[in-house]
């Protein structure tokens, strides 16, 4: 992890020229872990994330995987 970070903007002058203004010093935090949460509903969602409450024939999300019904 580094200590801190120089923040930069982008200019465009002209298509062939560009101009890096400094904006400050940042400071870098880190990345921490992430836990995937146990997911064991059985629920079924469609495509958009809508709860399905009668699935028929199609692509579903249950339990975070996708799933075919056929």
């Amino acid at each position: 992890v580094q200590s801190g970070a120089d923040g930069y903007v982008q200019f465009t002058k002209t298509p062939a020229q560009w101009m890096l203004v400094p904006i400050g010093r940042f400071d870098v935090t880190g990345i921490e872990t992430i836990e995937k949460p146990a997911v064991t509903s059985g629920v079924y969602y469609d495509l958009l994330g809508r709860k399905v409450e009668n699935p028929t024939s199609g692509i579903y999300i249950r339990d975070g995987r996708k799933v075919i019904l056929r």
